[in-house]
């Protein structure tokens, strides 16, 4: 599953986007860490609603 996070550090606002998946029958999560723009938070309005 695919969601987008947004995470403060250090006062700066974040945005990634974080991939879970199974692996030997274990949840494991990857992030990348994306560019913060326009239409990545339309894209995390539309998640959100």
């Amino acid at each position: 599953m695919v969601s987008l996070k947004k995470k403060n550090i250090n006062g700066n606002t974040y945005y990634y986007i974080e991939h879970s998946f199974r692996k030997n029958g274990k949840v494991e999560k990857k992030r990348k860490i994306t560019v913060v723009s326009a239409m990545t938070k339309k894209i995390r309005m539309v998640l959100t609603s």
